[in-house]
């Protein structure tokens, strides 16, 4: 069976048994992504209707050959301020401004007059990020452990 797995703004297509898991197709993925299967959250159709690892895929009844699946992918980044670094686990299709609120939530952080920055390897300068964008969007490379910094 041949599943199409929508994630950021691609769309690749996946040949995978009938019998295969949501897991299955998860570490099918990996070698697109580059990223840990195990963290990244598959659902069907844009809604939130997440799927389980061990759901076969044949018996989700909207799941057929040549149904679409979303993958939500989830990194785990830094932000780094002028004297702390802290961990967050962000969604690729959350904005700047999401990433900023959860920064204050989880470690009360006063963010809301601060922008978040990145290291632009094209210019060696610093690329500041307007609230408003979405993160899988930026012209640089996310990854794993990518490093933000709070300006």
């Amino acid at each position: 069976m041949e599943v199409y797995v929508a994630y950021c703004h691609l769309t690749v297509p996946v040949r995978v048994p009938v019998t295969a898991t949501v897991l299955d197709l998860k570490l099918k993925m990996e070698t697109y992504l580059g990223l840990s299967a195990d963290k990244q959250d598959v659902f069907l159709g844009p809604q939130p209707l997440r799927l389980e690892d061990e759901n076969v895929l044949q018996n989700i009844c909207q799941v057929r050959d040549g149904s679409t699946v979303f993958l939500r992918l989830k990194l785990q980044v830094w932000v780094k301020t002028e004297t702390e670094r802290y961990g967050l686990v962000v969604y690729t299709d959350n904005n700047v401004l999401a990433m900023k609120k959860r920064l204050g939530e989880r470690y009360g952080l006063k963010v809301e007059n601060r922008r978040l920055a990145l290291l632009d390897p094209s210019t060696n300068g610093l690329l500041v990020l307007d609230d408003r964008t979405v993160l899988h969007t930026i012209n640089i490379h996310l990854r794993e452990g990518i490093e933000f910094l709070l300006v």
